[in-house]
């Protein structure tokens, strides 16, 4: 019987000083709620239209001031947002904002700032139909899933027998179930490989079960708890643990190296961040973007979204996660040296494949288009 990765706790544990309630809501349906943003990939960012509407400002902080009061992970410094905002309005900050590109990119500022939150956004958009929305929207979005492969950009064997991934992104959450085809293909392609190395340099984010289906594979078969997510609005915590029954070969004792970057964010960092606390990966590079909270996209007035975030991760070891500090590399180093330290760092590479110069690292990233 296939063991169910998400896993609740309920009764009497604490999270912050919230005390985690039995909860009404099935798993399946909390992680179909459950997506990181994918900037610059899974949000669509329409540009503006020519002509704005008008603005009314107040009723749009109004509405925006309720979502965070109402959704927010911490309700405490929703409340603090809130009241900067309408001390932001209150001394003219955004009266020279007369279009909507400059309005949410002032919106976004002050968010931000207030917040440490780099989830927090607000955007423009032109008003959709119903239909637009249910029909063209998963039409693109399925299409755009194809058209990247679902973030597997490169899958390759460097010289030595050194597996390579390359991912640009973790798809989308709604597209779970067709990217695992691909997955498990990648995964079978490095099955033989001395060394797997995931490139996650300028990953945005994206689906955390694609994230924890590619983390499953590098366990053994017993399950392993991954990650938590506290719920602010229900009170309870989801339990990422791995997947049972892979159709592919586990490999529980292969060397395993993560190449991030400060463009590295959400999804992707928690990818980095798990393996790296279980003691299952060396990550290499720069230190992420530092966002770990989950949301949904939430319209605001006939013209904006906001992006706004009501879950939180927390990690098994760390009992905390990675949100403003990011991921610390265990090897820093500059983005574009990171594979050739992570190379160089694999004992039997540099021997056999390197002999001591980085000459022959410098070659073997430019003719993998690095």
């Amino acid at each position: 019987m296939r063991s169910n990765p998400c896993r609740f706790h309920a009764g009497s544990s604490r999270i912050s000083g919230s005390l985690i309630k039995r909860t009404g809501l099935s798993s399946l349906a909390i992680v179909s709620l459950l997506m990181f943003p994918v900037f610059g990939w899974s949000q669509t960012v329409s540009e503006p239209e020519s002509t704005s509407p008008p603005l009314d400002h107040s009723a749009v902080i109004a509405e925006l001031q309720q979502l965070l009061l109402e959704h927010y992970v911490f309700p405490e410094l929703a409340k603090e947002i809130s009241k900067y905002l309408a001390k932001q309005l209150a001394s003219g900050r955004y009266s020279p904002a007369s279009d909507l590109q400059s309005f949410a990119d002032a919106l976004t500022e002050d968010l931000r700032s207030t917040s440490g939150d780099k989830h927090l956004m607000v955007w423009p958009t032109p008003p959709r139909s119903p239909s637009d929305e249910t029909n063209l929207g998963t039409a693109m979005s399925e299409a755009r899933g194809k058209k990247s492969n679902y973030g597997f950009r490169r899958v390759e064997i460097l010289p030595g027998n050194i597996g390579l991934i390359k991912l640009s992104s973790f798809s989308l959450d709604q597209l779970y179930e067709d990217a695992i085809p691909t997955l498990d293909a990648a995964m079978a392609m490095v099955a033989n490989a001395r060394t797997l190395i995931f490139d996650v340099r300028g990953n945005p984010g994206g689906s955390p079960r694609i994230a924890r289906r590619l983390a499953s594979y590098l366990f053994p078969a017993e399950p392993v708890h991954l990650n938590d997510f506290y719920f602010r609005s229900s009170d309870t915590v989801l339990s990422y643990w791995t997947e049972q029954d892979l159709p592919g070969t586990l490999l529980p004792d292969l060397p395993v190296y993560i190449l991030v970057d400060k463009d590295t964010f959400s999804a992707a960092e928690g990818f980095a961040y798990n393996l790296k606390h279980l003691g299952r990966a060396l990550v290499v590079g720069q230190t992420t973007g530092g966002g770990s909270h989950g949301g949904s996209t939430r319209p605001l007035g006939p013209h904006l979204q906001a992006y706004i975030p009501y879950s939180r991760s927390i990690h098994p070891v760390t009992k905390t996660d990675f949100e403003e500090v990011g991921v610390i590399p265990q090897l820093e180093t500059e983005p574009d040296q990171a594979l050739c330290e992570a190379l160089h760092h694999h004992k039997g590479v540099t021997d056999q494949m390197l002999d001591g110069n980085r000459q022959p690292c410098q070659q073997t990233t430019k003719g993998t288009g690095y």
